[in-house]
């Protein structure tokens, strides 16, 4: 929020200081914005050093007792990434952290709820097609398989067709045959 500069009003001319002018004078507001904390880049809405918001991810990890490889399955199944450092927008970042607090240990990399799943503002769409990609690849399906499920659960031949809401389920349906099945899982399910 700006600051505001309060000027006084000028003396008119012909009244001696201290005394009541006979007509009241505006006073001039000038807007100074303040200028950005430490760590925040001009003109952005995201910190310019995420050092911190990895801190807090180093922290969350330790509390959850997972090592990379756990935090690499859950990167996965969250955005496709096998690597923290794919991440590249602040957004996603944040919406990692959030997940990762709302997690209890001993959570299952496996089976914790992705980040669509926990009430946070949807991952975009592209998002989550990329996840349904990572997620398709991981049970070894094709594309016409994939296709198959996608009909017989939701009538659609193609995830576009699909409001967010529902690619989110189409997800979830997809995490659950992988976690259940280890990835043997037949579109037929």
């Amino acid at each position: 929020m700006p600051s505001a500069e309060i000027l006084k009003p000028e003396e008119p001319e012909g009244s001696s200081p201290g005394q009541p002018a006979s007509q009241p004078q505006s006073v001039t507001l000038t807007p100074q914005p303040f200028p950005p904390g430490p760590g925040v880049s001009e003109g952005a809405s995201e910190p310019a050093d995420w050092s911190e918001d990895l801190a807090v991810v180093e922290v969350q990890l330790e509390r959850l007792g997972w090592d990379r490889n756990q935090e690499s399955v859950y990167l996965e199944r969250c955005w496709g990434y096998m690597e923290r450092s794919r991440i590249t927008r602040y957004q996603d970042l944040r919406l990692y952290i959030d997940a990762l607090r709302t997690l209890s240990p001993p959570a299952d990399p496996c089976t914790a709820p992705l980040p669509g799943q926990l009430h946070q503002p949807p991952p975009s769409r592209e998002l989550l097609i990329q996840n349904g990609n990572t997620l398709l690849r991981r049970l070894g399906w094709t594309t016409d398989q994939g296709r198959a499920f996608l009909k017989r659960h939701f009538g659609h031949t193609s995830r576009q067709s699909l409001s967010d809401e529902q690619l989110m389920q189409f997800n979830r349906q997809l995490d659950a045959l992988a976690a259940t099945a280890g990835g043997d899982a037949s579109p037929a399910s």
